[in-house]
C-alpha cells in the first residue's frame, strides 16, 4: 500500500512538472505576442505621425501643379491604406495576446490545481507514514523496566 502511494506520488509530481512547463510555455508565448503587440501599436503611431507630418508640409507648400497634387492625393491614400492594414494588424495582435492569456490563465489554473493535490497526496503520504510507525512503536514490545531486573529493594 505505500509502495502504491508512492508510486501515486511520482506520478503526480510528474504531472505537475509537465503543467509548469506548459503553463511557463504559454507565459513565454503571451510574451512574444505582447511585444509584437507593442511593436504593431508603435508602426501605426509612426504611420499616423507620418501621415500628419506628411500632410502639414505639402499644405504648407505654396502652389503646385495638378501633377503635384494628384501625387499628394495618390502618396495619402497609400499612406492611409497602410494605416488600415497596420490597424488590422494590431487588432489580430490584441486578439492574439487575448488568446494566449487565457490559455495561459488555464495552464496556470491547472498547474496550480496540480499542486494542490500533489500536496494533499504528500501529507496524506506522510500522516499514514505516521501512522505506521506509530502502530509498529506500540506493537513493539516493552523493554522490562530497568529496576524491575533487581529483584527487590536496596
Amino acid at each position: 500500500m505505500a509502495a502504491e502511494r508512492q508510486q501515486r506520488s511520482l506520478r503526480l509530481e510528474r504531472l505537475v512538472g509537465i503543467a509548469e512547463r506548459e503553463e511557463r510555455r504559454a507565459a513565454e508565448a503571451l510574451g512574444r505576442l505582447r511585444a509584437e503587440l507593442a511593436r504593431r501599436e508603435a508602426q501605426l503611431g509612426e504611420l499616423n505621425a507620418y501621415r500628419k507630418a506628411y500632410a502639414a508640409s505639402s499644405r504648407s507648400t505654396p502652389g503646385g501643379t495638378s501633377a503635384h497634387w494628384k501625387d499628394y492625393q495618390t502618396f495619402l491614400g497609400r499612406l492611409d491604406g497602410a494605416i488600415v492594414a497596420q490597424k488590422q494588424l494590431a487588432a489580430d495582435a490584441v486578439a492574439g495576446v487575448d488568446a494566449a492569456r487565457d490559455a495561459w490563465m488555464q495552464k496556470r489554473k491547472r498547474s496550480e490545481a496540480l499542486k494542490k493535490v500533489f500536496e494533499r497526496n504528500r501529507r496524506a503520504e506522510a500522516q499514514a507514514a505516521a501512522r505506521r510507525e506509530q502502530r509498529r512503536l506500540d506493537e513493539t514490545p516493552l523493554a522490562a523496566p530497568p529496576f524491575a531486573a533487581d529483584g527487590g529493594d536496596s
